[in-house]
């Protein structure tokens, strides 16, 4: 936090001079420039750390970076893109993920979101877009991020569902070669769609398998939900993190397309994918 409140206005003085150069025309910039940052969705930081009326003021617009919402940094399996949180209600379902605040990162630690338990820590997609527009960051200046890829997770018990409890990454792709991500392709190599499974709230697809890894991630519904609650909201558009991860051995992108179609107000129809065994 203190570090923050030193960052906070600098950042601001940067972008200012930025703008203020291209507005000049100086320092050999010419016209058709434009100004933008990526951002967190991490609501622990976005508060202390940007200047809104700043960001406003001075970007074209802000890209959020609302994927890795969960991922192999928790104890529990969780939706890395989730629409929204409580995504499950862990203390409702008494599910292992359902601990108190205190031990949020590990035993007699602080948590910094409530006392009900882990899913209570507003991360997702809604959530990001809204504290960025709250804070004084018009709409038309936000764009949402979606992910075309997977977070894995290595879990502990025989408990192998969303909720359940994890240690760490599971097993990394052949060709992303990461621990903890597998692009779209490769999950579509490793786990058959009769192991999918959907969480209609969270608008996310998870699966497991018996590497004991489990993987949560997106298909041309789910992000034809998500690029349709963008385009309907209002917001200025939508970023992706990766192009390679589709699947694209034939040319065939059918997760850029499925954004594609919803951005141009030409939605596929979100109950026309595989779920829950096919």
């Amino acid at each position: 936090r203190r570090q923050a409140a030193l960052d906070k206005p600098n950042f601001c003085s940067l972008l200012t001079e930025y703008r203020t150069a291209i507005n000049a025309k100086s320092q050999g910039v010419s016209d058709g420039f434009s100004l933008s940052i990526t951002a967190p969705a991490n609501p622990s930081v976005v508060p202390s750390a940007y200047d809104f009326p700043c960001m406003a003021a001075q970007l074209d617009w802000v890209g959020i970076m609302s994927y890795d919402l969960h991922g192999s940094w928790d104890s529990f399996a969780g939706g890395s893109t989730t629409m929204k949180d409580n995504v499950p209600d862990c203390c409702a379902a008494k599910l292992p993920c359902c601990v108190s605040a205190k031990n949020f990162y590990g035993e007699g630690v602080d948590g910094y979101w409530g006392s009900a338990g882990y899913f209570d820590d507003n991360f997702s997609i809604q959530y990001a877009a809204k504290m960025w527009e709250n804070g004084g960051v018009p709409k038309n200046q936000l764009v949402v991020g979606l992910a075309t890829y997977g977070r894995t997770q290595k879990l502990t018990t025989d408990q192998t569902s969303l909720g359940d409890p994890t240690k760490g990454a599971g097993w990394e792709g052949a060709y992303t070669l990461e621990a903890g991500f597998l692009s779209y392709f490769e999950i579509l190599g490793g786990f058959p769609k009769n192991t999918w499974h959907f969480n209609e709230a969270g608008q996310f697809l998870w699966a497991s398998d018996c590497k004991e890894t489990y993987v949560s991630f997106e298909d041309e519904c789910t992000l034809t939900y998500k690029a349709d609650w963008v385009a309907k909201n209002g917001y200025h558009g939508v970023m992706m993190w990766e192009i390679s991860s589709d699947q694209s051995a034939n040319k065939e992108f059918p997760l850029l397309n499925a954004i594609s179609l919803a951005m141009q107000g030409k939605p596929m129809d979100v109950k026309s994918c595989a779920r829950e065994g096919g």
